[in-house]
């Protein structure tokens, strides 16, 4: 059991540094696609508050990234450093 528990916590950050990419990609997806709405919404008047939503989202998954590599590299470098 020990053995089962220690292996699902080595695995779990080789994962967070394995789907890094994809969040990524999807934080700067939202925020762009969220300007695209949002100016679109100024035209149509229509869909405002989801364009919102997304540059909310998109931001604060883009300050969750930078939070993340920070803190992974201080990590890093106190552990190696």
């Amino acid at each position: 059991m020990v053995a089962l528990v220690f292996t699902a916590f080595n695995i779990v950050p080789l994962l967070g540094l394995l789907f890094l990419p994809l969040a990524i990609l999807s934080a700067i997806a939202a925020i762009l696609l969220g300007h695209l709405g949002f100016s679109a919404s100024r035209r149509v008047g229509v869909g405002r508050k989801l364009a919102i939503v997304g540059l909310v989202t998109g931001y604060i998954a883009a300050a969750a990234l930078v939070w993340y590599l920070v803190s992974w590299a201080v990590g890093v470098t106190t552990a190696f450093g």
